[in-house]
């Protein structure tokens, strides 16, 4: 009975043990809100965005029951941010499709979608630059596939919130303990000029004001972004770019415009800020996009915006802050004024 007394004694102890430093780092560390702090192992506390963020009224999807502009994108595009900035300030109605439900559709999917919402003019492809050789290959391969025609409406995905977050929120827990030693763990280390903590990379960085963060010397950049690239070739370029003129020309005869919008890697839109050279391959991709017509590029927008926008990319995220959305809106906006994607000039 004694034995058994002193087994359950020593069982508290241990799980007391290992408990109450995890909530003790847990407050500390505060909750996670970041895919890459979330990838990596890493402190909100120190590498969690600080600068109040403006509101952005979130729309729904689609924004009106006649939208103009179908979206066909990824993570960048699902929360409807910059579309619902292009809504309130100039009007435009949007209808947005992922990737994932677009690639599983019928081949006649976007003929389908345009009787199903015939006030569709325009339609935006969008990529973030790691993703975009494949969704433009794969569509075109989809599109070439005979046609079976389909009535169903889109799968549609829903923002999640109504309104952007202006400020981090700070107060929570993180339930996961292995999570918050594998972070305290990180947290001991020496920074080195380059640190690869699971995907995440933390680098140095030749400014201190890009970011917001504590660490702001530092920032961080998912592994994969930039390991992938390092595998393309030209004729891996030279496929996309033919397979998104395929794409275009194959929807003229629906009567709709097209555009192709590329987001850069945050690797690429800080590579010059990034202390050690080379990491960061140079891409032909974006050469190649500013010679097509069809593409919006947006890579030397994105490197001066880099400058002058603290948190235009969140420190501890591979997105763009509320902020770098509503750039990313009126770079869209005017770029596609110029490309022919708008055909109603409303900037104020």
């Amino acid at each position: 009975m004694e034995s058994h007394s002193s087994y359950i004694k020593y069982l508290a102890f241990i799980t007391l043990a290992f408990t109450l430093p995890a909530i003790v780092l847990s407050f500390y560390y505060e909750p996670l809100s970041g895919d890459l702090t979330r990838l990596g192992f890493l402190s909100e506390n120190q590498y969690g965005w600080k600068k109040k963020q403006p509101e952005q009224k979130i729309f729904p999807n689609p924004t009106s029951t006649a939208p103009e502009i179908l979206v066909i994108g990824d993570s960048f595009s699902y929360g409807n941010v910059w579309q619902s900035h292009l809504k309130e300030k100039y009007g435009k109605d949007f209808l947005t499709v992922r990737w994932r439900d677009f690639k599983n559709q019928p081949t006649c999917y976007i003929s389908s979608l345009k009787r199903a919402y015939p006030s569709i003019k325009f339609i935006l492809f969008q990529s973030v630059e790691m993703g975009a050789l494949g969704h433009f290959i794969e569509t075109a391969r989809l599109l070439k596939n005979k046609c079976l025609d389909s009535s169903h409406r889109p799968i549609l995905k829903q923002p999640k919130v109504q309104q952007t977050e202006t400020q981090r929120t700070k107060n929570g827990l993180i339930k996961d303990p292995i999570f918050l030693y594998r972070t305290f763990w990180n947290d001991l280390k020496t920074l080195k000029e380059v640190n690869l903590t699971s995907k995440t990379y933390v680098l140095k960085l030749n400014k201190n004001n890009l970011f917001t963060h504590k660490k702001s010397n530092f920032g961080l950049f998912y592994r994969n972004a930039i390991n992938d690239k390092k595998g393309w070739q030209r004729t891996d370029i030279n496929r996309a770019i033919n397979s998104a003129k395929f794409i275009g020309h194959h929807l003229k005869s629906d009567n709709l415009k097209i555009s192709f919008l590329v987001i850069p890697d945050k690797s690429s839109a800080y590579k010059d800020h990034i202390k050690t050279k080379n990491l960061v391959p140079e891409s032909q991709l974006w050469n190649r996009i500013k010679r097509e017509k069809i593409f919006l590029s947006l890579i030397d927008e994105f490197k001066q915006l880099v400058n002058e926008e603290a948190d235009f990319y969140l420190s501890n995220d591979t997105h763009l802050s509320t902020q770098g959305y509503k750039h990313l809106a009126e770079i869209i906006f005017k770029k596609s004024v110029l490309r022919g994607l708008d055909t109603k000039n409303t900037e104020s």
